[in-house]
Parts: structure tokens; sequence; C-alpha cells
């Protein structure tokens, strides 16, 4: 890949990780706000949370995977 193929793909990388938190945020506020009338529904919105957050984790593995790819070049 070219330098400016592997800085796209950091950016796009960025940009997912972005989503997923904004999405894990929105998540957990709601959950906050059904947890005591819907403990079934608290729960999968915590699920999704946690998907989320799984999710972070892997896209920071592959944007520090293409950084050092970069950085090689």
């Amino acid at each position: 890949m070219t330098k400016r193929e592997l800085h796209k793909q950091c950016l796009d990388i960025l940009r997912g990780i972005e989503h997923f938190e904004n999405r894990a945020e929105v998540t957990l506020s709601e959950a906050r706000r059904t947890e005591n009338l819907f403990p079934v529904l608290n729960q999968k919105h915590l699920n999704r949370v946690d998907t989320f957050n799984r999710c972070v984790n892997r896209l920071n593995k592959k944007y520090i995977k293409t950084v050092n790819q970069l950085v090689k070049l």
C-alpha cells in the first residue's frame, strides 16, 4: 500500500472509532434513563454498549497496526 492509502485508511479507522464511541455514549444514556423502569431493556442497552466498546478496541488495534505500517515506509 502507498502512504496515501495508509493515511486514508487511518482516517477511516479514526472515523469508525468516533462513530462507535458516540453510539456507546448515546446507548449508555438510554440505559441510564430506563434503568429502573425496564430492567430487561436496560440489560440490552448495556450489552450494546459492551459490543460498541469491543468494536472500538478492535479498531484501536487496527489503527496501531496501520500506523506502524506507515512508519515503516
